[in-house]
């Protein structure tokens, strides 16, 4: 059976804007399995030697966290997880030191599905960008090409701007107030960039952030004729498909008829053309 409760090694803890963290933890076989898209059910507080199973119910607060992988370093068995403050949970998870144990169930979900040729076009909206560098990553290793077009409230509060350059052929940063490449929103930024660049081969579009943003860019690849893939944002409770919380409104393809799905076990990826926009 495969394991799915584990423990990992925080190796680092701090913050990249103000109300922004990033952990680095290490844990082989978790850096090994993580997919792009996919997530982890975070345990906020440290655990013990010998404690990896102990359910967190036993301990404050009460239910896990769900957050997506940011990074992997498979050579170093490290993976990086990036979350927004926002809460009693993620307070206490900013709060963790090098050396404490972290207790995590995963990988979880199911994540992007990278094509085989052409331009992976990430499109990502605040604490949305996070899955969107591991997922051009991992584009880059496969030969393919990469742009990243990301949106923030303000050049302030705007982070991983140089791990985007690195990552991505080309990028398009967008900013509510100005002061970056775009003034407005990620789903503007993307009708702009693409009237202004002509990427490589057929595009891509895999999308992560605000649903009203997602659905812009939906609209937009529809109307272009561009693929999309986009990651749900939906409370989750266990992760594990068992709760029904996070249940998401989709449309078959095949039947053309609504139904729910569970976005934490059939997603939280989905083709853009199955999501009900309501």
């Amino acid at each position: 059976m495969r394991t799915l409760v584990r423990t990992g090694l925080v190796r680092s803890v701090g913050f990249m804007a103000p109300g922004q963290a990033r952990m680095v933890v290490e844990e082989p076989a978790t850096a090994s399995a993580a997919q792009p898209g996919q997530f982890l059910e975070i345990d906020c507080t440290p655990a013990a030697d010998g404690e990896c199973a102990r359910s967190a119910s036993l301990r404050a607060p009460f239910l896990r966290r769900p957050i997506s992988f940011c990074n992997v370093d498979r050579v170093a068995g490290t993976f990086t997880l990036a979350f927004r403050v926002s809460g009693a949970g993620t307070d206490a998870l900013s709060r963790f030191r090098t050396g404490d144990r972290l207790s995590f169930l995963g990988p979880l979900g199911h994540g992007f599905t990278l094509p085989a040729t052409g331009t992976c076009l990430a499109v990502g909206g605040g604490i949305g960008v996070y899955p969107l560098l591991h997922l051009l990553r991992a584009a880059r290793e496969r030969g393919l090409g990469t742009a990243a077009v990301c949106g923030y409230r303000s050049p302030e509060e705007a982070f991983l701007l140089d791990e985007f350059r690195e990552v991505s052929d080309r990028t398009f940063f967008a900013s509510d107030s100005g002061g970056l490449d775009f003034t407005g929103h990620a789903g503007a930024a993307l009708e702009a960039f693409l009237a202004s660049q002509t990427p490589a081969g057929p595009v891509t579009v895999l999308t992560c952030g605000p649903f009203p943003m997602m659905r812009a860019v939906a609209g937009l690849c529809a109307r272009q004729g561009h693929a999309c893939q986009v990651s749900l944002e939906e409370r989750m409770g266990c992760g594990t498909g068992i709760c029904l919380v996070c249940a998401c409104k989709v449309r078959s393809l095949e039947r053309g008829e609504p139904e729910y799905r569970r976005c934490c076990t059939e997603g939280p990826v989905f083709d853009a053309r199955e999501v009900v926009w309501e």
